[in-house]
Order: C-alpha cells, then sequence, then structure tokens
C-alpha cells in the first residue's frame, strides 16, 4: 500500500509505506563503487532520491531497476 503524498523526489513514483530507502554508502557497496560515484548518479539522474530531513536517499526500486538494466558505467 502506497502513501499517496510520499513520493520519490526525481521521479514521482509513489513509495509503499515498508519501501527500504538505501543512503549513498549502501548503494555503493551493492554495486562496488564509491560513495562519490552514486553522488554522480544522482546528479546525473540516474538514480532518483528522496530527502527526509535534507539527506539524500535512494528508494529500493530505483536500486533494483539500475541494476537489473545493469548501467553501473558513469
Amino acid at each position: 500500500m502506497s502513501h499517496p503524498y510520499v513520493r520519490c523526489c526525481t521521479c514521482g513514483v509513489p513509495l509503499a509505506d515498508d519501501e527500504p530507502i538505501l543512503g549513498p554508502g549502501r548503494v555503493a557497496e551493492l554495486f562496488g563503487v564509491s560513495r562519490r560515484t552514486v553522488s554522480e548518479w544522482v546528479r546525473n539522474g540516474k538514480l532518483p532520491t528522496i530527502n527526509p530531513g535534507g539527506a539524500a536517499r535512494i528508494p529500493a526500486h530505483a536500486v533494483e531497476q539500475l541494476l537489473t538494466q545493469g548501467g553501473t558505467s558513469s
């Protein structure tokens, strides 16, 4: 069940109440890249973010999508 007012800031996808959100460090670990690379992906629009309390977080759906696309080159 998704909350109608909670959306991913950059892609607009409604987020489920229980959808995990990941910090840049965890995403970097999953892809085997640096946090800087993850920041570049966010800046370039490759990964959408939400910003609870001003901290950039990446919704799990965006990480899963990038993993399945295999598009990890900067």
